[in-house]
């Protein structure tokens, strides 16, 4: 109908009726929308049947502003068997008499960049402590203010708008307590991440190949190499919101505890890699093997634990060149963690009585487990950086997912305690050694 034929009694009623729907004819609902015209503009909800219906208009056209995070991450609800693609419905509908003005939205270049700011997200480096933390904001902070706009929906018109439907890919995961070969695969491929030029990546303060990849999955686009690795993940195709979510390295350099933590859908996925023996400068191996060890420095950096190892054990000449080696490396912390053997408490197990036992009574002990003090270390440190995480993302997460490799599976062990240990746990967890 063109609005130059209207007669002025209609325009006292004048009306629009906008139906949003995904490619697949499934209609949105529960999206905030606002329509602006010239001279008013409307708010409300989007009915559970898509629609948006407003009378008593005042202007000729109004643009229709959508939120495009909600867009994206609205689950529509599923379509009948019987629902008709698209084009068919519309042709239904006109058969019944009802012409629907049909359109689709696509979202620009721009917003669909704008949708990746979690993972362009850097980090900062206090100057108080040797952290590295990631920055990290929940959805609404990060794509809150991303709006798509449809111009000039003429009133008195039945309007039909397909809004695209943006799609990622993301390494498949099977959430079930069971092991399963595609969660281990994938899992473990995830976990070599952390193993790949991460030093270079804080000395730039970039992201590095993990950004690369997760921007070509968050595309939609196909990836052929990860990292310095020709693996794959055995992938699926996702609604964009359901892609791998505020991805994190968090580093403690204290401890030299690395850790990659995205959100995949609804679930928290954690990675820990373990020691990094390749990092040892092969090069530096001869003059090294001629240096000593000096006590002081013994028993500053490793709380003693090399130098009763090496004093009170009769160890080869070999295995002191090697720690020579190690100290100098950017393994050595690694090795520190994985040399520390000695049996401590576990402190989320200690209630008031056994802390007494513990701290104050050496000839007796509680009976709560013992842990690998250099694993706690390890996994206390990382604790610290990814619990805040949690508390910002824990509306979205309902399962967790954990993976290390060697040191990391110490790690993983340890970590698996404080999750059964937290108070507000979602869910069970599901974890998987590499």
């Amino acid at each position: 109908m063109n609005n130059i034929d209207i007669c002025q009694p209609c325009l006292v009623n004048k009306w629009i009726t906008i139906r949003l729907v995904c490619p697949n004819n499934t209609p949105y609902s529960g999206i905030a929308y606002t329509l602006k015209g010239s001279s008013e503009t409307r708010t409300g909800v989007v009915s559970k049947d898509g629609i948006i219906h407003e009378t008593n208009l005042i202007d000729q056209a109004y643009d229709l502003i959508l939120p495009v995070w909600a867009m994206v991450e609205r689950k529509r609800r599923k379509a009948p068997k019987d629902q008709f693609p698209v084009a068919e419905w519309l042709d239904q509908q006109s058969a019944m008499g009802t012409d629907w003005c049909y359109q689709i939205k696509h979202y620009d270049d721009s917003t669909k960049e704008a949708l990746l700011a979690d993972i362009e997200d850097g980090y900062i480096d206090p100057q108080e402590n040797s952290q590295i933390v990631f920055i990290s904001k929940t959805a609404e902070e990060y794509f809150g203010h991303l709006n798509t706009q449809i111009l000039a929906l003429s009133v008195l018109e039945h309007h039909c708008i397909e809004m695209e439907s943006l799609l990622a890919q993301v390494p498949s995961l099977t959430f079930q307590k069971e092991y399963h070969y595609v969660n281990a695969y994938n899992l473990a491929l995830a976990t070599s991440w952390i193993y790949s030029d991460w030093g270079l990546n804080e000395k730039k303060h970039e992201v590095g190949s993990l950004k690369q990849v997760l921007t070509l999955m968050a595309r939609n686009k196909p990836h052929n190499t990860l990292n310095t690795t020709n693996s794959r993940f055995i992938t699926q195709e996702v609604p964009f919101a359901s892609r791998m979510l505020f991805p994190r390295l968090m580093v403690d350099k204290d401890a030299g505890a690395e850790a990659l933590v995205a959100c995949q859908g609804n679930k928290l996925l954690i990675f820990v890699r373990g020691t990094e023996a390749t990092e040892w400068d092969q090069d530096e191996i001869t003059p090294i093997w001629n240096e000593e060890i000096s006590e002081d420095k013994l028993l500053s950096s490793g709380a003693g634990v090399l130098y009763r190892y090496l004093t009170f054990q009769n160890q080869s000449e070999k295995i002191t060149r090697t720690l020579n080696i190690v100290q100098n490396s950017n393994s050595y912390k690694d090795a520190l963690s994985d040399i520390n053997a000695e049996q401590i408490p576990f402190e989320p197990s200690q209630d008031w009585l056994d802390r007494q036992l513990d701290n104050w009574i050496p000839i007796v002990d509680s009976n709560v487990p013992r842990v690998h003090k250099g694993f706690a270390i390890f996994a206390g440190s990382l604790w610290k950086l990814i619990s805040p995480y949690i508390e910002i993302h824990r509306n979205r997460i309902r399962c967790y997912l954990l993976a290390g490799h060697s040191l990391g599976g110490g790690w993983r062990n340890t970590t698996g305690s404080l999750f059964d240990g937290e108070k507000n746990n979602p869910s069970p967890f599901v974890i998987y050694l590499r």
